[in-house]
């Protein structure tokens, strides 16, 4: 609706239905964009491999972590064990068949090398403190540039 002015005197009952409905609706798909923002973030800043954004929907936000690493648990010990079965049902067993499904589908994750993911995570984050997010409106040009880039003021 583009008008967004309210004018009690002559609105019906069913004109301000309308407007409640047309508002629900829209808070409705901002919230699932949200949700599908925050859910790619997620996957991608933790490394999930099994889990998608699909599978987060309609998931609130403050359970988002914990269902999404749920999800990547369950998920990969199904396609750990859906392998494992495959591999034995051709005749592999023992420790040859665990290296088989290690070589196929990677590590499972209990066994993974956490230390080095949290040094690879680290590596995209700079240290220090963010500059002023109010720039000098004294400055002008090129003063005003190197002030941006956190160069001093020659």
């Amino acid at each position: 609706m583009a008008d967004d002015t309210f004018d009690d005197g002559d609105s019906t009952g069913a004109g301000l239905r309308g407007k409640l409905e047309a508002a629900l609706k829209e808070n409705a798909t901002l919230r699932t964009e949200v949700v599908k923002t925050r859910a790619s973030e997620l996957i991608s800043t933790n490394g999930y491999k099994h889990v998608t954004v699909e599978d987060l929907a309609g998931v609130g936000l403050d359970e988002l972590p914990t269902k999404a690493a749920e999800l990547e648990e369950s998920k990969a010990k199904s396609t750990e064990s859906t392998v494992r079965s495959l591999l034995a049902s051709k005749g592999l067993e023992g420790d040859a068949l665990d290296a088989a499904v290690a070589d196929l589908i990677g590590p499972s994750p209990d066994k993974a090398n956490t230390a080095a993911l949290d040094r690879i995570r680290s590596i995209g984050k700079v240290p220090g403190t963010a500059p002023d997010k109010q720039p000098d409106p004294t400055l002008f040009g090129p003063a005003k540039i190197r002030a941006a880039i956190g160069a001093s003021k020659r």
